[in-house]
């Protein structure tokens, strides 16, 4: 659904090379044709997220669609621990309703078009999210399950600290 609404924002007056200045620049990267950066290297996390997506385009030979392929995967991605979560604190009625929620928010579905860092950053806070709470309620069961689910938290967290800080 994601990516068909995709294909259909171009005739809605969208168009990634007229968005706000940092996805601009993203996209100035990707069209490069090799490996690049456009911002300043102070923004340590737009340099981070254009090196991703430049090495995307060159991998993929692709465009803005390889970039918001990105996004959707990373918001098809943060379904499952989200319904996992609401599941282990509400049940599976309301994880269910809480993932179609997820899944089907229109203002999030609209966002996907958008170069950014944020469905990255927030796919890992999630996946650290779920599995620090795997951690806490693994305790008793296995201490190599609770240490590797204690690394994967702490990765997934670092990865969303490298494409933006603020989430």
């Amino acid at each position: 659904a994601n990516w068909l609404f995709l294909r259909w924002i171009p005739g809605l007056g969208y168009d990634g090379r007229y968005a706000p200045w940092d996805p601009k620049t993203a996209l100035a990267s990707m069209s490069a044709g090799k490996v690049c950066v456009t911002h300043v290297l102070r923004n340590r996390y737009w340099c981070n997220y254009e090196v991703l997506l430049s090495s995307l385009a060159v991998i993929f030979k692709g465009g803005i669609e390889t970039a918001q392929l990105v996004n959707v995967l990373c918001r098809v991605a943060a379904v499952w621990p989200v319904f996992r979560l609401a599941e282990l604190v509400g049940g599976r009625r309301i994880a269910r309703f809480t993932g179609m929620t997820l899944a089907f928010m229109p203002s999030l579905v609209m966002y996907t078009g958008v170069l950014t860092g944020e469905n990255l950053s927030a796919c890992g806070m999630v996946y650290a999210a779920y599995f620090f709470l795997r951690v806490l309620t693994a305790v008793e069961v296995d201490r190599r399950r609770v240490l590797s689910f204690s690394v994967f938290a702490g990765v997934s967290l670092g990865l969303s600290y490298l494409f933006k800080t603020v989430t």
